[in-house]
């Protein structure tokens, strides 16, 4: 029910799913993952469509296999279907932005939620756990805006730097790994730290970027950013939900700080229906707008009716669902 909750919230004409096939795909290789990419879109082409189901892409996929997946249904249908699949190549009817869209949106909220605060980004450390696609942006943006990430970490461990990580140097050095990692990063001043530490330093802003339950009952208490924004879904549970709330640490919920990529997702849909493509200024204008107003919509909302912010994106959505359940009524 996540997606259906964020893309209600979004406010963009989606019902929300998710699937997926489980392996490790950096035990693989390229044919092995064309091979099982292939397969599985041949298995879900009863349901997928640009009408019905429209998948994109999430951990550990990306435009490569969006166009397997595309090219695999456009031919077993005979014809081409462009729509039926977002986060593509730009070559291969993708979208300019798409790729930055996810990210963008997490530090957007970030940056609107200091906004509201009234702190200066300048004055801000953030730690961001994982520096896969959406981390990386997510970086970059906040960088761009002044502030100080101290912290990263990927599969490899994490990568902590007093004085700031720099963000465009680890950025190039991921880029040119073989398989897009952070080992062998360095930097002066830089340590190397346990992954787990990460969620420890002394922050002002924490993103989990990585996977689900990254913030557990386990580990919450330890936890010293003032503020978390959800990058990954479901990175706190429910459990460290309440731990962090005792403690008053605000949280910025996952299906309104990452709704970026699915709203990045519905701008190439519709682009890929239209035939018409939009620049990457006017894609990023659009999503920064969408973004905006989500968050305050739900900032106002849950300072309105004194609630924690989580709860405040909750009502909002289910309430645009009732409101759409409604007004369709049932048909027998």
């Amino acid at each position: 029910m996540l997606m259906t909750w964020k893309c209600s919230l979004a406010g963009i004409p989606y019902g929300g799913g998710k699937g997926g096939v489980e392996c490790n795909p950096l035990e693989m290789s390229k044919g092995e993952k064309e091979r099982v990419a292939r397969t599985f879109a041949a298995r879900i082409e009863p349901v997928v469509g640009a009408w019905s189901d429209v998948p994109a892409p999430d951990v550990n996929t990306g435009g490569q296999e969006m166009v397997w997946f595309m090219d695999t249904i456009s031919k077993m249908r005979g014809r081409l279907e462009p729509a039926i699949f977002t986060g593509k190549p730009i070559s291969l009817w993708g979208s300019q932005g798409r790729t930055e869209a996810t990210g963008l949106g997490v530090a957007t909220c970030a940056l609107e939620l200091l906004k509201v605060l009234e702190k200066d980004p300048k004055n801000t450390t953030f730690t961001i756990q994982g520096f896969g696609n959406v981390g990386t942006y997510a970086a970059l943006t906040l960088v761009d805006a002044g502030a100080k990430v101290i912290g990263i970490s990927d599969i490899t461990g994490a990568y902590y730097c007093k004085d700031g990580v720099d963000i465009d140097k680890a950025f190039q050095h991921v880029s040119e790994h073989p398989q897009r990692l952070l080992d062998g990063y360095k930097q002066p001043g830089l340590e190397k730290i346990d992954a787990e530490e990460l969620l420890f330093l002394d922050t002002d802003v924490f993103i989990p970027a990585a996977l689900e339950g990254a913030v557990n009952k386990n580990n919450a208490d330890k936890v010293k950013a003032r503020y978390i924004v959800e990058a990954a879904n479901g990175p706190v549970t429910p459990e460290a939900d309440a731990i962090l709330d005792a403690k008053g640490v605000l949280i910025v919920p996952d299906f309104l700080a990452n709704s970026g990529g699915v709203i990045g997702s519905y701008f190439e849909w519709a682009q890929n229906l239209g035939g018409y493509f939009w620049t990457r200024e006017e894609y990023n204008s659009r999503l920064l707008h969408i973004m905006k107003g989500n968050f305050q919509r739900v900032w106002e909302f849950s300072q309105e009716r004194k609630v924690r912010m989580r709860r405040g994106a909750f009502m909002t959505a289910i309430a645009r669902v009732a409101d759409a359940v409604r007004m369709r009524g049932v048909f027998l």
